[in-house]
């Protein structure tokens, strides 16, 4: 797991510098370990109470931005802001088109 405090900003930071395909894997992994951790761990009550629930939610938001190239539903505006650096990133290198970034522009 990339972020064993189920930390946002410290997965993004983490891919943010991966290309498009490595950052979706990564994710995807990230998502299920959060969700093994939040419905079939020993500890599962303690990774729940610790926010792997909303980790791996927020995770599957990244992943519909990256596949779909628009906002998720469900993912507080706190939390999308955090994925600007990963959009960033992938703009810059000319992964993803600059009106990308209008997403972030618009909330």
């Amino acid at each position: 797991m990339i972020s064993r405090d189920f930390s946002i900003a410290e997965f993004v930071d983490s891919v943010k510098a991966s290309s498009l395909a490595r950052i979706i894997a990564d994710t995807g992994r990230e998502v299920d370990l959060a969700e093994y951790a939040s419905f079939t761990a020993k500890n599962a009550t303690d990774f729940k109470k610790r926010g792997s629930v909303h980790y791996a939610e927020t995770l599957k938001g990244l992943l519909f931005l990256l596949r779909y190239g628009r906002k998720p539903d469900g993912v507080s505006p706190v939390d999308f802001q955090l994925f600007r650096p990963i959009i960033d990133g992938l703009v810059g290198r000319g992964e993803l088109k600059s009106e990308a970034l209008q997403l972030f522009e618009d909330r």
